[in-house]
């Protein structure tokens, strides 16, 4: 397995030609696929078009309620864009 190592961000893995996304080329993807402009991110985050598109060329990390009010907006779970298995336990449950 080949990868492109992003040292701020972690890994970005290839197998067979197929790039596996990681969180910020997901949402790079879902705006791109919901026609909207960095700007519209912008206003929906109540931040600048220029921090969306360091966002996006890795230059700034998302905020964690960036990241919660797109996952609302784009209807999806944070499991699912941060790559997280399903079926993990809440620790809080684990108290011994």
């Amino acid at each position: 397995m080949a990868y492109l190592s992003i040292p701020q961000f972690g890994l970005c893995y290839y197998y067979e030609q197929v790039m596996i996304m990681d969180y910020v080329d997901k949402l790079t993807s879902l705006r791109e696929d919901h026609d909207l402009k960095q700007a519209d991110i912008a206003n929906i985050l109540g931040i600048t078009q220029t921090a969306v598109s360091k966002y996006e060329l890795r230059q700034r990390r998302y905020q964690v309620q960036d990241i919660i009010a797109l996952c609302k907006y784009y209807g999806i779970s944070s499991d699912y864009l941060l790559d997280l298995p399903l079926g993990l336990d809440d620790p809080r449950n684990n108290k011994e």
